[in-house]
């Protein structure tokens, strides 16, 4: 089943941005409470790859994303 967001729905530019935001925020705060370490960080953004694969994203977004989830949680706390 898809969800509100799936991709098929195509949300606008600012909803997306809004999604984004709160998926970095969430993996930021998971990062400081269970202080993810490079493997388990390398982990994070490989499974958030084959997700966003998975529902039908393109490549170039599912790179972006994943470098920046990947930037968000590797900053010194």
């Amino acid at each position: 089943p898809q969800g509100p967001n799936a991709p098929g729905d195509d949300p606008s530019a600012g909803r997306r941005s809004e999604i984004l935001n709160e998926v970095f925020t969430r993996a930021e705060r998971f990062n400081l409470q269970n202080d993810l370490g490079v493997f388990a960080t390398i982990r994070l953004g490989s499974a958030l790859k084959w997700r966003l694969k998975e529902l039908g994203y393109d490549d170039k977004f599912i790179d972006i994303v994943a470098q920046h989830l990947v930037a968000s949680v590797s900053q010194p706390k």
